[in-house]
């Protein structure tokens, strides 16, 4: 679950980073779209922006693969592989008794996000004006903390 919650949080600080610059907050749209613009071209994740957004909303929410958008039908719960287990496997297993998971391995998730984040960043050098948005706001992320608010 911890790997889930930093890849799944990850997703989110690159999303409201990088959401365009009319935007004062960060919302479902942009963290789906922002999946949908870098994790789902690459092929390797059998779900949409919208799924990773529910199964981000169960994980760190609930500790579920159960979200909202789940029980309403609108997104489709993926459930877990990691390790030695063949996501195959339990697919077919899934998928024989008429449940409507997806299965999509940890190790997967984490590779696309890193290839989606990398993207993202490269991106980044071919528009000046967007890299100054997302610089300053990523600033906001790592402010120094005042020196009164020190403990020695």
């Amino acid at each position: 679950m911890p790997a889930l919650i930093l890849i799944y949080s990850g997703i989110e600080i690159l999303a409201s980073i990088g959401r365009p610059a009319d935007k004062a907050h960060t919302t479902k749209k942009d963290y789906i779209d922002w999946c949908n613009s870098y994790l789902i071209p690459q092929k390797k994740l059998s779900c949409s922006g919208v799924d990773l957004y529910a199964a981000r909303c169960g994980v760190v929410h609930t500790d579920t693969m159960e979200s909202a958008l789940s029980n309403e039908g609108k997104a489709i719960e993926i459930v877990y592989a990691w390790g030695n287990g063949k996501p195959e496997d339990l697919q077919e297993i899934i998928d024989k008794a008429s449940f409507t998971q997806r299965v999509v391995p940890i190790e997967t998730l984490a590779e696309v996000f890193r290839e989606g984040a990398l993207n993202f960043l490269s991106e980044l050098g071919a528009d000046s004006e967007r890299t100054d948005l997302v610089v300053f706001r990523a600033r906001k992320l790592f402010k120094d903390q005042p020196t009164e608010f020190w403990v020695e």
